[in-house]
């Protein structure tokens, strides 16, 4: 059940409809009648998938809702771990029993053979990849972690602590929320006129985002991987030009409709994005992509580590080692290694060389910049965009063998086949709205906030008849880029 398709729009109404029939009927002492109905609503969400895959989501919750419990009540620390350990034997066993079990087989088959030895003692499982594992894994790890860090308190709230692991707007592809964010949220569900015509808005704003932008270039971006080289240098530079929009369209765009789906129930989902392509160095860009991706690697894995706190030598260890992992976290193939490993060099580098290294989510925005500065920035911004741009080539690119490929028409000229002048022109336009997109988000411009200057029955027409319009170009609507991560 995608957020593109008309079965959502129904789930959503259907869940609205019986809520407000709820709080009409039963005006008090309703909070864990709502925390339940939420999460069976969630469970045919996913379910909607692959019901076998709802049971891997009961079995991580049950897991962590005990184990956590008795972290808790076990006052030596060895016990603690040993309880800790289990928990992340049962959740990263199923995640690399799905995700990664294949990758290591088969590259280990490849070393053995190199010695002429066999894996044959190994048994081979072909696992469907359940939708959303490494989210909710993340998620529900993040929570018995907090727990054995001393940061929070266990939920004794069996269903409410269900629901954190499975609520059904951020379930499939986040954002990645701490508990101590979401949980105290679910204790209370209400519907707010200021909350729904922001959910509203950015519901909207979701859908322009992927079905008007991220999947009209998802065709140019599509076409040329079937076959690279048979595209011109210039041609070749548009395609990954539109990737680079269409992955930003398409992520932002699914977190805009999450975070509008639970503000319409009165939960506020943390922002994911913050106009990450305006970013002067790579630091930056992770302060504003997968802004919640980037805060988890950065508390659960980059300071258990060790992060900057044992020397230099050992920080930048520990910086490519998250950034590898946080490249793996994407998917069991070397390509993604080889795009995390090389981000993890980057700010390796600018940490060496500037002393500039910070996972703090969002940076200050409104800064002014005098025009002698203009130069220096534009070039630093030219750098920093041009280097994400090129290390999507392998996040995309189905193997090592087409990345290469792809790098060297990069960076040696060659001719070949133009795209149509339509949809160059196409391109140009998604590509600068998107730009200007974002310099508008950094003066300040918040669609929710104008959304709200208008009558509020003209509104709800307006978002009926803009539904009505998505319908039209969601039949061929291609499925979220996060989903199979």
């Amino acid at each position: 059940m995608s957020f593109t398709t008309p079965l959502y729009g129904l789930f959503l109404i259907f869940i609205l409809f019986f809520f407000l029939g709820i709080c009409f009927l039963f005006p008090v002492n309703r909070s864990k009648f709502f925390r339940f109905y939420f999460l069976i609503a969630s469970y045919l969400f996913y379910a909607s998938w692959d019901y076998f895959s709802l049971l891997l989501i009961i079995i991580t919750s049950l897991t962590d809702f005990f184990v956590s419990r008795i972290i808790f009540r076990t006052s030596s620390i060895s016990k603690k771990r040993l309880f800790l350990i289990f928990s992340l034997i049962i959740n990263l066993g199923v995640l690399f029993s799905f995700k990664y079990y294949a990758f290591f087989v088969k590259n280990l088959s490849y070393s053995l053979n190199i010695f002429n030895l066999k894996a044959e003692w190994l048994p081979t499982l072909n696992l469907l990849l359940p939708v959303g594992i490494s989210f909710y894994t993340f998620q529900s790890l993040s929570y018995t972690l907090d727990v054995f860090r001393g940061e929070i308190f266990p939920e004794t709230d069996i269903v409410k602590y269900f629901l954190y692991v499975s609520f059904f707007p951020q379930l499939v592809a986040g954002p990645i929320v701490p508990a101590r964010v979401l949980l105290p949220q679910l204790e209370n569900f209400f519907i707010s006129e200021e909350n729904f015509i922001k959910g509203l808005g950015l519901i909207a704003f979701g859908l322009f985002k992927k079905v008007l932008i991220a999947d009209r270039l998802a065709f140019l971006v599509d076409i040329f991987y079937e076959n690279p080289s048979a595209y011109s240098w210039a041609s070749t530079i548009i395609a990954l030009l539109s990737y680079s929009v269409q992955i930003y369209c398409d992520f932002s765009g699914y977190t805009d409709i999450a975070r509008g789906s639970a503000f319409l129930f009165g939960i506020a989902l943390p922002e994911n994005f913050h106009a990450p392509y305006l970013s002067l160095s790579f630091t930056e860009f992770w302060r504003r992509w997968h802004i919640t991706l980037s805060n988890w690697l950065k508390n659960y894995l980059y300071i258990s580590l060790g992060g900057n706190r044992k020397g230099k030598f050992r920080n930048y260890i520990n910086l490519l080692l998250t950034m590898l992992l946080g490249g793996l976290w994407h998917g069991a193939n070397w390509n993604f290694l080889l795009w995390g490993s090389f981000h993890g060099a980057l700010l390796v580098i600018e940490k060496s060389l500037f002393g500039i290294f910070s996972f703090d989510p969002v940076v200050s925005t409104g800064v002014k910049f005098k025009k002698s500065q203009f130069l220096g920035i534009f070039s630093r911004w030219l750098f920093v965009f041009g280097g994400v741009t090129l290390l999507w080539i392998p996040f995309r690119a189905p193997d090592l063998k087409t990345t290469i490929l792809v790098l060297k028409k990069i960076f040696i000229y060659s001719k070949g086949m133009d795209y149509p002048k339509a949809l160059e022109n196409e391109f140009f336009s998604l590509f600068l709205l998107v730009i200007v997109s974002h310099f508008a988000y950094l003066k300040g411009f918040e669609l929710e906030t104008y959304v709200q200057k208008i009558p509020k029955v003209l509104i709800v027409f307006l978002f009926v008849v803009f539904l009505h319009f998505i319908i039209l170009f969601t039949r061929d609507s291609k499925p979220f880029i996060y989903f199979v991560f």
